[in-house]
């Protein structure tokens, strides 16, 4: 779906895990150079943005559990104005880093939890930067 996306972070990684190759991807196949894991009973997210992301970038967000989706556990787009339902085993790619999103809770019998892909931008910053921190370039190398 956004193909030259997944060419700059496959690119990206590819550099890293070059620079230093005891590090390990987290899939082989996925481009994705980070994750976070939100188990629990109940996930359920607060508006927010994930604003340490790359901010061109999407993510991927996998819903899993056991809740009626027609019920609960719906996407949240605010500045879209959108309410998406959400089912167990879905995945969606949103820019996280620019679209303030979340999620509905689901019944207190019910649950739900979730797994997202994402790139930090200060990863994708530091490769660009020539593996230096942005504190040691000059202004004109910025």
């Amino acid at each position: 779906y956004a193909p030259k996306q997944a060419h700059y972070m496959k690119d990206t990684c590819s550099k890293v895990l070059e620079r230093d190759p005891n590090l390990v991807p987290n899939f082989p196949d996925i481009v994705w150079p980070a994750m976070s894991f939100n188990f629990g009973k109940n996930v359920a997210t607060h508006k927010h943005v994930d604003c340490m992301n790359l901010p061109q970038g999407l993510c991927a967000i996998w819903a899993g559990g056991d809740y009626d989706p027609t019920e609960g556990g719906h996407l949240i787009l605010w500045k879209l104005k959108r309410i998406i339902e959400f089912p167990p085993h879905s995945w969606i790619l949103i820019p996280s880093s620019i679209i303030p999103h979340g999620n509905s809770s689901v019944h207190p019998h019910e649950n739900r939890v979730s797994i997202t892909h994402f790139c930090p931008g200060g990863l994708a910053r530091w490769v660009e930067a020539g593996f230096t921190l942005m504190e040691s370039l000059t202004p004109a190398e910025r």
